[in-house]
């Protein structure tokens, strides 16, 4: 183990030395659309335009980390909840990990190529649900981002910030929504909503409370406040919140990297947070049980 987990750290350290800038300059060549298997054996259509595709192209998949961590360390991996599923990167990823994944993207642009995934990738175990998820039932204004990131787009009444072309899209409360799919258990929820986290948890509040699954969800302490992020905390009673840190690019020491790859593999450490930091955090983890992880650093 100790050996396969250093020669993934020298693996990682040529990939970002000679295969991503030959891939940089091929992506400034190319503009049309095109498919692209990864070394994962995912395919996926690349729009060069697009800050997810090109990643996806650039490094295998988007997050891979956070997802390589949840595939290797999460217990129980019965069922998954993507609210704001997008292109399909974490649904499409976690799909042969979970035996059931259930993702929600009210964007047709968006759904329409997270539908062209799954089929190219023959995965049959992923529910598909062309609506939003809120406190309430309500027709709302949708943001798309037409110029650089399609997964920049949400509901605009809960994100001043976004740019781009407008629509009304359907938003079902959460609870009644999931009640009425009549699941037995979730383990694992992920939220990515673009500033829209408080009314997807808090319509979510029962079957929460039901099912006690991980949470995570993105939350930018650049633009939001601490405040805001007790708002949201106070959806989540008995649960404690962590972010993940990253060993590749923490600010500790060559030696230290390797000590730490030896005991806990590329998992990352996680730093529980009683106070946001003006940053951005792509993925802080709501855990209601410590127990529903192995093998991994708490600090």
């Amino acid at each position: 183990m100790a050996f396969i987990n250093i020669w993934s750290f020298i693996n990682r350290k040529l990939h970002y030395s000679i295969a991503l800038p030959i891939k940089n300059l091929f992506l400034k060549w190319k503009k049309q659309k095109f498919l692209h298997k990864t070394n994962d054996g995912l395919s996926f259509i690349i729009n060069p335009k697009d800050y997810i595709s090109r990643f996806i192209y650039l490094h295998g998949i988007y997050e891979r980390e956070f997802l390589k961590f949840l595939k290797t360390n999460l217990l129980k991996k019965t069922l998954m909840l993507d609210i704001g599923a997008n292109i399909g990167n974490h649904s499409i990823y976690l799909s042969s990990h979970f035996d059931k994944v259930i993702a929600f993207e009210p964007n047709p642009t968006a759904y329409k190529m997270l539908e062209e995934h799954l089929e190219i990738n023959c995965i049959n175990n992923v529910d598909l649900h062309k609506v939003g998820l809120g406190h309430k039932d309500a027709k709302q204004q949708f943001i798309e981002n037409t110029s650089d990131n399609l997964g920049n787009s949400g509901f605009s009444a809960s994100n001043s910030e976004l740019i781009g072309s407008a629509q009304k899209l359907q938003v079902k409360k959460g609870d009644d929504y999931i009640g009425n799919l009549s699941l037995d258990e979730i383990n694992y929820i992920k939220i990515d909503v673009e500033g829209m986290e408080r009314e997807v948890l808090l319509g979510l509040k029962e079957t929460i409370a039901a099912h006690k699954p991980l949470i995570s969800f993105e939350f930018d302490g650049r633009l939001k406040s601490q405040a805001d992020l007790e708002d949201i905390m106070s959806c989540l009673p008995g649960y404690e919140l962590f972010a993940p840190q990253y060993w590749l690019v923490s600010h500790w020491t060559f030696k230290e990297k390797i000590k730490y790859v030896y005991q806990f593999g590329t998992s990352p450490m996680l730093h529980k947070i009683a106070r946001a930091e003006a940053k951005l955090y792509n993925n802080l983890l709501a855990i209601p049980d410590r127990r529903i992880f192995r093998n991994v650093a708490y600090k």
